[in-house]
């Protein structure tokens, strides 16, 4: 199975609104593609709770790193900054 993670802004609700959709057609067009969503990761991520930076990265840079490819959403005027970082951290690991 290949491992994709989905890197993307998700601090409103059309950002999360549109990292699911796609995430969901992904699976469904596309069954040998495990999809790595960072917004479902549960507490984690939860922007309306207490969220640990140090844990966001140090999970969601694990899941990164065992993945076989990157997608970015590079749709805003400017790239958000973890999308970024997760864009520098698959080129460094060679994804």
């Amino acid at each position: 199975m290949t491992k994709l993670y989905f890197a993307s802004p998700l601090f409103s609700e059309m950002e999360l609104f549109f990292n699911q959709t796609l995430a969901n057609q992904i699976r469904q067009d596309v069954a040998e593609v495990e999809v790595y969503l960072p917004q479902e990761q549960g507490d984690i991520n939860n922007k309306e709770a207490y969220a640990d930076s140090i844990m966001i990265a140090k999970t969601d840079t694990e899941a990164l790193l065992e993945s076989d490819v990157l997608l970015a959403v590079l749709d805003g005027q400017v790239i958000d900054p973890g999308v970024a970082t997760e864009i520098g951290v698959a080129y460094q690991a060679g994804i």
